[in-house]
């Protein structure tokens, strides 16, 4: 639904992946950068209040299972958003012919979110994406008044952020660079036949 109007911006995580995979227009995205942030941060709250509302008091309690540590969490965290936007990066890239058809590139991001989520799901919940972990925390403190509702609030947001890093400097080192050196070597093709060599 989003795709066409803010290239699916629903996450911070992919947006910070986004963000760090522009080298060189970083300046001229932060506002915009700042914009989606404001947008997702408050579209999860409300979906939190509206579940409030409507589901008679059952807000998703967002913690970890018995068991698992905070560093734990926070690293399934990360590893689970890097693959899900480090997937989003890659097919977002003109020159990997997979994206032309819009339809198998959804699937394909799909299947990666339906994947991360199956990895971090028994040990986080699998929240990958920072808006989505502010709004539960958040709002279960303000409905329960229990500070402790909010002790991983830092794990739901730094994780994903993480991913998302770490994803955009995977794709620069790696995806994005092999296609940049796969398009200079067609454009080196191009000059030398047009120079009749």
């Amino acid at each position: 639904i989003t795709r066409s109007i803010s290239g699916g911006h629903i996450n911070p995580a992919v947006t910070i992946a986004f963000y760090f995979s522009k080298q060189e227009e970083k300046s001229n995205e932060t506002s915009m950068a700042i914009f989606y942030f404001l947008a997702q941060f408050l579209g999860a709250l409300a979906s939190c209040v509206f579940s409030y509302i409507f589901y008679f008091d059952n807000i998703l309690k967002l913690t970890l299972t018995d068991g698992v540590s905070p560093l734990s969490g926070f690293l399934t965290e990360m590893i689970a958003t890097f693959i899900f936007t480090y997937t989003i990066l890659c097919q977002s890239n003109p020159d990997a012919e997979i994206t032309k058809d819009p339809t198998i590139s959804t699937f394909i991001i799909t299947i990666a979110l339906f994947g991360s989520c199956g990895i971090a799901g028994n040990l986080t919940g699998g929240c990958l994406n920072p808006a989505i972990g502010f709004g539960h925390n958040f709002i279960r403190l303000i409905v329960t008044g229990d500070p402790s509702e909010c002790r991983y609030l830092w794990l739901y947001i730094l994780g994903p952020a993480c991913g998302g890093i770490l994803a955009a400097i995977v794709y620069n080192g790696f995806f994005k660079k092999y296609f940049d050196e796969v398009a200079n070597k067609k454009m080196n093709r191009l000059e030398l036949h047009d120079d009749g060599l």
